[in-house]
């Protein structure tokens, strides 16, 4: 079941989509599984060099970013997970500015666009956008989404890394998850098969269970 349900628009080539966002929640008594405890970064961690490099080395700037986000251009960012429309499917995201991303993936939500035929169309959105799209919401107040969980981040660098654990940890408790792929911190991701660019972000318990 699909709740926070979008407005539906007709597409106009060359129209920009201006959904009207509203407040609204998944009903109290609808079942959702329990999250799982997400952990906090402890503020004396470093991160560890070699998961990085691992994660970020193929596009050839893994050292110039950990330097740039580590040393020269440190900004506190934010990991976020949350809970969609659909009780089993989640998001996992980060952001150096919480209220201005709850605010686009309030507005993903109530996006939605149909052809003549009825079927849905996703017409200059990222992939990201799309799953928030299709999913919903569970809870929208005040014209922003609202995370089930958030986690401060001294840099972007620790965020990209959490991200991917809290990712994992949410894969293995079964939920469908939009965030970064298990083996984007295995040595060997470079070697396995391509994945479409449109489901490179969705992790599948089943994947998630063999970690």
């Amino acid at each position: 079941m699909r709740y926070v349900t979008s407005l539906v628009q007709k597409f106009v080539p060359g129209k920009k989509l201006r959904p009207a966002v509203r407040d609204l929640a998944v009903p109290a008594e609808v079942s959702r599984p329990a999250m799982p405890v997400i952990p906090a970064w402890p503020a004396d961690r470093e991160p560890n060099f070699v998961a990085w490099w691992q994660y970020n080395h193929r596009n050839g700037r893994g050292l110039v970013d950990w330097v740039r986000h580590r040393f020269i251009e440190p900004a506190p960012h934010v990991v976020y997970v949350l809970r969609l429309g659909e009780p089993t499917a989640v998001y996992v995201g980060i952001t150096n500015d919480l209220p201005q991303r709850m605010r686009a993936h309030a507005r993903s939500a109530f996006t939605e666009t149909r052809d003549e035929a009825g079927e849905l169309l996703a017409i200059n959105l990222e992939p990201n956008k799309v799953w928030i799209m299709r999913h919903g919401l569970d809870r929208v107040e005040n014209g922003r989404a609202v995370p089930e969980a958030t986690i401060d981040c001294p840099d972007r660098l620790v965020a990209m890394l959490v991200e991917v654990n809290v990712s994992c940890i949410l894969a293995a408790a079964g939920f469908a998850v939009f965030g970064q792929w298990l083996d984007n911190l295995c040595p060997g991701a470079e070697w396995s098969e391509p994945v479409p660019y449109w489901d490179r972000n969705t992790i599948r318990t089943e994947a998630a269970l063999v970690a």
